[in-house]
C-alpha cells in the first residue's frame, strides 16, 4: 500500500483547527457579531466557534440584533449589554448585566432560564430588562452597584390568544443580593418582578422602588440605609418572610401583604403611601407606623409602637394597639367601600387634630387609656351610627385617662364631636378654650370638666358620673330630654334649649366646689325627681351655696344641709339656698338630712322665688363643746375610714 505521509499531515491539521474551534480547550473570550442569529452559530461569534461552559461570552450592541439560545447552554461568564433570547436554558458561572433584554420577541411565547451559579452585577446606571415569561435565577451573591437606574421585569401577558406568565429574578437561598442605593439622596431606581429566597440587602442613598416584588418564606429584606418602597398602581407585592429596618430607614408600603407567618422588626419608619395593606392574622409588626393614603386591613391581633395617620383608613376585623397615636386625617372603620369592624387600642398618649375631620366608621372602636389631647380647631371627630350600614362605632376614654378638648379656633367658632350615645367617657374629659364643643351622643361616666368655653350636648346625653362646669363656662342642652343621673357641680352655668324646657335631674346636684362654696345656675326650667339630692354646704355669716335657676323649679327629692368643723352660726341668720322664677305646684322637698348639724336649729322656708335656711336656735357654750367634740371624733373616724379605703386601693 503507497502511503502519502504529507496527505495525512494535512487532513490532521484540519481535524485539529476544527477541534480547537468548536471545542476549545482553554478559555475564549466570544463576541457576538451583532444581528438576529441563534447561540449554536459559529459564524456569528468572533473566533468562528461557539462559547462552551469554560468560556466567557458577550452580548454587546443594544439594537443590533437578539442572541435565541434554543437548546440548552453553559459559559463561565456572561457580559450582557444587549439582547439574549431563551426557549431554553444557559447556565453561567458569573453575570454581568449592563443594559438590553433577556428575553425578547424572537422567543415569542413562553421563555427560558439563566441560572447563575456564582457572582452577579448589574449596572445601577442603566437598564435592565427581563421580559416574555423569561427567568433569572441568581445562585450566589449579586450587587446592583449605585445609580438611578432600573431592574425592569415584565408581567405576566397574552399573545395570540394564550396567557403566559410573568418573568422574574429569583434571588436564591443562601444568597445576598445587595442593592447599593441612588446615586444621591433624591434619587430613586425600580425593581420589578424578583422574588427574594435569600437575602436583600439595601444601602446607600435614596429611594429604591419594587414592584411586583416578593419577600418569601425563606428571605430577608433588610432596609440598612436609604429607603425601600413597595410601589403604588397595579402591582401585588407580598411578604412571607422577614423585613429588618434599620433606624433612620424607612419601608414604604403601597399594595402590600403581610401573610400569616412574616415579620417586620422595625428601628426605623414604615410608611404606607397608598393602595391596600394588609396585614394577616399570624404576621408580626413592630416600631413607628405612618399612614399617608390607602387602606390598611388589619387581621388578627397586632402591636406597634407609635401610629400616624394623615389620611388613610384603618379596617379589617383585627385589633391593633399602639403605644402612641396621632389621628390628623383619614377614618378608622369600615363602611360599604371597606371591611368594617376593628378596635384600636391606645396605651399611651394620642393627639387628635382639631382643624379636621376625623372618622370612627361603623362598627370600630377607639380605646384611648392614655393622656389624649384634641387640638384646638372647628374639625370634626365623627363617631358613625351604623342603621343599615353597619353596627355602631365607638370611643371609650378608660378609667384613669383624660381626654383634654383644647377648644375651637376662636371664640366664635365650634367643633363638632357626633355620635349616637357612643363616645363615652369613663375617666377625665377636659374642655378648654374658646368657642363651643358641639356633642350628640356623649355618655358621661366619669369626670367631665368644663372648664373653658361652651360644652353643648345634644341628643343621646347621658350622665351618670360626674359634670364640673367651671365658672364663666357654659353646658348647653339643644335637646329637649336633657337629664343628669349623677353629679352636677360648678360655679358656672347650665343652660336648656328654652325657658320651657327643663332639666331633669335624678342625680344630686352640688353648687360650687367640693372644697369652697359657689353658685350654680340652671338657665331655663329645672325638675328635681324623688330620687335627686339638692347638696348645700354652709359657711357662716349667711354666705352657702346656692343654686340659681333662671325660670321654673320643680322640687322633690332630699335637701341636704352640710356644715363643717368651726362653723359659727348667729341666731336670726338667713340662707339663701336656691331661687328660682316661680316654684310649681307648691312643690318642697321631701326630706331634709343634716350633717355636721342639728336640725333644732334651723328653719327651712320655701317662698314664691327661693328656698331659704333660717337659724333658729344657736347651742349653749357646753352644748357646743360637746358639738365639737362630736364633729372631732366622726372627723377622725372619717379620716381613718379614708386611710383604710386608701391602703386598699393601693395595696389590694
Amino acid at each position: 500500500m503507497n502511503k502519502n505521509p504529507r496527505k495525512y499531515l494535512q487532513l490532521g491539521g484540519v481535524a485539529l483547527a476544527i477541534s480547537l474551534l468548536q471545542a476549545p480547550a482553554w478559555a475564549v473570550d466570544y463576541i457576538w457579531q451583532g444581528g438576529d442569529g441563534v447561540w449554536g452559530d459559529a459564524s456569528r461569534w468572533t473566533l468562528l466557534g461557539v462559547p462552551g461552559s469554560g468560556d466567557s461570552a458577550t452580548i454587546q450592541g443594544t439594537g443590533t440584533g437578539t442572541v435565541l439560545v434554543r437548546d440548552p447552554r453553559s459559559v463561565a461568564q456572561l457580559f450582557i449589554n444587549g439582547n439574549l433570547a431563551s426557549t431554553s436554558t444557559l447556565t453561567v458561572g458569573a453575570l454581568s448585566f449592563s443594559s438590553g433584554y433577556f428575553g425578547r420577541s424572537v422567543a415569542q411565547g413562553a421563555g427560558g432560564f439563566m441560572n447563575v451559579s456564582g457572582a452577579a452585577v448589574f449596572d445601577g446606571t442603566q437598564t435592565q430588562t427581563v421580559s416574555y415569561s423569561s427567568t433569572i435565577n441568581l445562585g450566589g451573591n449579586a450587587t446592583w452597584l449605585q445609580g438611578n437606574g432600573r431592574i425592569s421585569v415584565d408581567s405576566a401577558y397574552s399573545a395570540g390568544g394564550q396567557s403566559f406568565a410573568a418573568s422574574a429574578i429569583n434571588v436564591g437561598a443562601g444568597t445576598t443580593f445587595t442593592d447599593l442605593g441612588a446615586a444621591s439622596g433624591s434619587g430613586y431606581k425600580i425593581l420589578s418582578g424578583t422574588n427574594v429566597n435569600g437575602n436583600y440587602l439595601r444601602t446607600g442613598l435614596g429611594d429604591t422602588y419594587a414592584r411586583n416584588v416578593n419577600v418569601n418564606a425563606t428571605g430577608t429584606l433588610n432596609v440598612a440605609s436609604g429607603n425601600f418602597i413597595f410601589d403604588n398602581g397595579n402591582y401585588a407585592n407580598t411578604s412571607a418572610g422577614t423585613i429588618n429596618v434599620a433606624s433612620g430607614s424607612t419601608l414604604g408600603l403601597s399594595n402590600m401583604t403581610f401573610t400569616q407567618g412574616s415579620v417586620v422588626n422595625n428601628s426605623g419608619l414604615v410608611r404606607q403611601y397608598g393602595g391596600s395593606v394588609t396585614v394577616a392574622s399570624g404576621a408580626q409588626i413592630d416600631g413607628a407606623w405612618q399612614m399617608d393614603f390607602g387602606t390598611m386591613v388589619i387581621q388578627g391581633a397586632h402591636a406597634v409602637d407609635s401610629l400616624v395617620m394623615n389620611g388613610t383608613q384603618i379596617a379589617g376585623p383585627g385589633t391593633l394597639t399602639t403605644r402612641a397615636f396621632t389621628f390628623n386625617h383619614g377614618k378608622l372603620g369600615g363602611n360599604s367601600g371597606a371591611p368594617g369592624g376593628g378596635t384600636l387600642n391606645v396605651t399611651g398618649p394620642a393627639t387628635f387634630s382639631g382643624a379636621d375631620t376625623l372618622s370612627v366608621d361603623y362598627n370600630h372602636t377607639l380605646n384611648l387609656a392614655g393622656a389624649s389631647r384634641w387640638t384646638a380647631g372647628n374639625g370634626r371627630l365623627a363617631v358613625a351610627t351604623g342603621g343599615s350600614a353597619g353596627p355602631d362605632a365607638h370611643v371609650d376614654i378608660a378609667a384613669g385617662a383624660t381626654f383634654s378638648d383644647e377648644g375651637a379656633a376662636s371664640a366664635s367658632g365650634y367643633k363638632t364631636l357626633t355620635g349616637a350615645r357612643l363616645f363615652t367617657n369613663h375617666g377625665r374629659y377636659v374642655r378648654t378654650g374658646l368657642g363651643e364643643t358641639y356633642t350628640t351622643g356623649f355618655v358621661n361616666a366619669g369626670l367631665l370638666q368644663v372648664a373653658q368655653g361652651s360644652f353643648s350636648v345634644d341628643a343621646g346625653f347621658s350622665n351618670t358620673g360626674r359634670v364640673d362646669v367651671a365658672a364663666g363656662a357654659l353646658l348647653q342642652a339643644y335637646s329637649s330630654q336633657f337629664v343628669s343621673d349623677g353629679l352636677l357641680t360648678g360655679d358656672g352655668t347650665v343652660k336648656t334649649l328654652n325657658a320651657g324646657t327643663a332639666l331633669t335631674s335624678n342625680g344630686t346636684i352640688d353648687p360650687g366646689q367640693l372644697d369652697a362654696v359657689g353658685t350654680l345656675t340652671i338657665d331655663g326650667d329645672l325638675t328635681l325627681t324623688g330620687s335627686s339630692v339638692l347638696h348645700i354646704d354652709l359657711a357662716g355669716g349667711g354666705v352657702s351655696d346656692k343654686l340659681a335657676v333662671t325660670s321654673d323649679v320643680l322640687l322633690n327629692g332630699e335637701l341636704s344641709i352640710w356644715g363643717g368643723a368651726g362653723l359659727t352660726l348667729q341666731l336670726g341668720e338667713v340662707y339663701t339656698l336656691a331661687s328660682f322664677g316661680q316654684r310649681l305646684s307648691g312643690s318642697t322637698f321631701d326630706s331634709v338630712s343634716w350633717h355636721g348639724l342639728g336640725a333644732g336649729q334651723f328653719a327651712v322656708e320655701y317662698t314664691a322665688d327661693s328656698v331659704l335656711l333660717r337659724v333658729t336656735a344657736v347651742p349653749e357654750p357646753a352644748t357646743v363643746a360637746l358639738w365639737l367634740v362630736g364633729l372631732t371624733l366622726m372627723g377622725g373616724r372619717r379620716m381613718r375610714g379614708r386611710r383604710q379605703q386608701a391602703t386598699r386601693a393601693t395595696h389590694p
